[in-house]
C-alpha cells in the first residue's frame, strides 16, 4: 500500500501506530483525549491532523533502502501489506489491522519486518516502540495459523547525521513472543474499553480562536497578561543567574548556609540521588505496575505560551 492508502484505513479502524494509546487506555480503564480524538477521526467527527517531517520523509526513505536490499535476496518479500485481524475486528465491532513494513511468506513461515530510524540505540527503539511492536506480534501470530513465525526489528542510525544510506548503520533484532504477551494483554483490554465506548460516544470538537473574536473586556486584558508573563520570565532568568553566581561565591568560599533578613541560602553538593524507576518497573513488572495504577482527578488550568 501507499502512504496515503495507508492513512485511508484508519477511517475503519486501530492500526499498529495506535498500539500505545490503546494500550494506555487498557491500563487506566477508560477513554483518554487522545483515544477520544482518535475515534472521532475514526468515525468522521473530526479531520485527521496529517504531520509529515522532514525526519518522517528520511526514515521512509532509508525504509525502503532496506526493502531494496532484503527483496534482493529473498525475492518474495512484500512491502506495507495490509492485515487484518478478523477475529478481533469482528469481536470489537472496527478494524484491527496493521501495515508491517516488510513481509516474508511462504507455506512454513511468515516473517514481519519493522524499520525504525531513530538516533537513538536498536534496544532504545525496542523499548520506545515496545507496544507497536506487540500489535505487530498479536496480528502476526494469527496470520501465520500455525506456521512458523518471526518478529524482526530492523533499525538504522541515523546519529551520525549522513543521508546517505550506510549498510553499516543497520541493526537487526529477532524478538521474542513470550515477552510481549504482556503489553498484548493490555491492548485488548484497551480495545474491549473502547469498543464499549462506541454505543454512546460524542466528541465536542476544541475550538480553537483568535483575539480579535473574543469579547472587548477579554481582548483588554490580553496586554496586561502578556506584560505579566514577560515580567515573570524575566525575573525568574535573573534569580536563576543569581543562584548559579552566589552557589559559585559559597563553592569557592567553602560556605554552607547565609542567613539574612532577606533570604536563606542552603549549599547542596553534587550527589546522588536514588529514584523510583517506573519506566523499567513497567516494562519488567507489567501486571505488577498495573495493579498499583492509581487514577486522580487532574483539575482544568490554562497553559499560557508567550510569543
Amino acid at each position: 500500500m501507499s502512504k496515503s492508502e495507508i492513512i485511508e484505513t484508519r477511517k475503519v479502524g486501530f492500526g499498529s501506530s495506535d498500539a500505545k494509546m490503546v494500550a494506555s487506555v487498557g491500563k487506566i480503564g477508560q477513554l483518554n483525549e487522545t483515544a477520544k480524538k482518535r475515534i472521532a477521526e475514526m468515525l468522521g467527527l473530526k479531520d485527521r491532523d496529517d504531520v509529515t517531517t522532514y525526519a518522517m520523509e528520511l526514515g521512509n526513505e532509508f525504509e525502503q533502502a532496506v526493502f531494496d536490499s532484503i527483496k534482493s535476496v529473498v525475492p518474495e518479500a512484500v512491502s506495507n501489506p495490509f492485515y487484518k485481524h478478523e477475529e478481533l475486528s469482528e469481536r470489537f465491532g472496527f478494524g484491527v489491522f496493521n501495515h508491517i513494513d516488510i513481509e516474508v511468506e511462504n507455506d512454513k513461515r511468515v516473517i514481519w519486518y519493522e524499520c525504525k530510524s531513530t538516533i537513538k540505540t536498536a534496544e532504545s527503539a525496542l523499548d520506545e516502540y515496545r507496544y507497536q511492536l506487540a500489535w505487530h506480534f498479536m496480528l502476526l501470530a494469527n496470520k501465520a495459523n500455525g506456521r512458523k513465525f518471526a518478529l524482526v526489528l530492523t533499525h538504522y542510525d541515523t546519529s551520525d547525521g549522513n543521508t546517505t544510506f550506510n549498510t553499516n548503520n543497520l541493526h537487526s533484532i529477532q524478538l521474542n513472543y513470550d515477552e510481549f504477551t504482556a503489553y498484548i494483554d493490555e491492548i485488548i483490554a484497551g480495545l474491549e474499553v473502547i469498543s464499549k465506548s462506541l454505543v454512546d460516544f460524542t466528541y465536542k470538537p476544541e475550538v480553537t480562536t483568535d483575539g480579535e473574536n473574543l469579547p472587548a473586556q477579554t481582548r483588554s486584558i490580553l496586554p496586561k497578561i502578556s506584560h505579566l508573563l514577560r515580567v515573570a520570565k524575566e525575573a525568574e532568568e535573573r534569580a536563576e543567574q543569581f543562584k548559579q553566581e552566589l552557589k559559585e561565591a559559597m563553592e569557592a568560599n567553602g560556605i554552607k548556609t547565609i542567613d539574612n533578613e532577606y533570604f536563606k541560602a542552603t549549599y547542596v553538593p553534587e550527589g546522588v540521588q536514588a529514584r523510583f524507576d517506573s519506566k523499567a518497573m513497567q516494562k519488567d513488572e507489567p501486571e505488577l505496575y498495573k495493579k498499583y495504577l492509581k487514577n486522580s482527578t487532574v483539575k482544568s488550568q490554562i497553559r499560557l505560551t508567550l510569543k
